[in-house]
């Protein structure tokens, strides 16, 4: 648990890890354990059929307040 906390600062500091893999397996096993997930449990693989339709409704759509604000900023400096 230490050497995790430890691993876990140095990535919230900025650094890099020598081996990351081993600091994400402790870190799942540790998660999942709070979860509840025997380190045995089968992962079940998902498909999800996206349309083109449902890609454009997850884009964010610019307000018009921002649009006013971009012609604003264009305006005091030109």
């Amino acid at each position: 648990m230490a050497t995790l906390l430890y691993e876990g600062a140095l990535i919230n500091s900025g650094y890099s890890l020598k081996d990351p893999a081993s600091f994400s397996k402790k870190f799942y096993r540790l998660f999942n354990g709070a979860l509840g997930i025997d380190k045995d449990a089968q992962v079940e693989d998902i498909e999800i059929d996206l349309t083109a339709e449902d890609l454009e409704e997850d884009k964010p759509k610019k307000s018009e307040s921002a649009t006013e604000e971009t012609a604003d900023l264009d305006e005091e400096f030109a």
